[in-house]
């Protein structure tokens, strides 16, 4: 009795692989046979979506890695920026810190709980949608070149393209970029 299966597999690229198996894969030696083809199959498959994806030129954002790598390197995408934290990135810092402490120590005494938790909420609410809003328009619109925002633009699509470089970068230097249009409205 010869009766024959079609087995299929899905890629990660999403190529599917048909092997059609039959009763003479019952035997455990056969068996590996059968399967080593489909492996075999598969790793064509994977091959010549490299070969395709090399002639296209597309690049993928996950980082190169292997087993003797110790990972990707950090890449910078604005010029003149710096992985290392700065004394001028450690007082943004500070003074954003320093002024929100100020203001909170300043207003805590005039000010009723029920209407402040209140606001401290739907501040966070509209801040978040915000920020989301804002991130959503500077990864998918604008350049380098854009007026104002251009370097904005550059570091957040940056980061989407090299996202394994913001854990080689300093706390104060991370920080800093948010804390310096903070500062003037405390």
């Amino acid at each position: 009795m010869n009766t024959h299966a079609q087995v299929g597999f899905v890629c990660p690229g999403g190529a599917v692989i048909r092997h059609s198996r039959n009763s003479d894969c019952r035997s455990a030696s056969r068996r590996r046979r059968c399967w080593a083809r489909v492996e075999y199959d598969l790793v064509r498959v994977q091959y010549d979506r490299a070969q395709v994806r090399d002639e296209v030129t597309v690049h993928s954002a996950r980082p190169p890695s292997s087993k003797t790598s110790r990972g990707a390197q950090p890449v910078v995408h604005l010029d003149g920026d710096v992985l290392h934290d700065r004394p001028q990135d450690v007082l943004w810092v500070t003074s954003a810190t320093c002024a929100a402490m100020a203001a909170v120590v300043h207003l805590i005494p005039q000010t009723a709980m029920l209407p402040a938790t209140i606001s401290v909420a739907s501040a966070y609410i509209a801040a978040d949608f915000a920020s989301g809003v804002y991130h959503w328009a500077v990864d998918n619109y604008g350049s380098r070149e854009t007026p104002v925002f251009g370097e904005h633009i550059a570091a957040f699509q940056g980061h989407h393209a090299s996202p394994w470089t913001i854990v080689s970068r300093g706390f104060f230097n991370n920080v800093s970029k948010a804390c310096k249009p903070a500062l003037p409205q405390l």
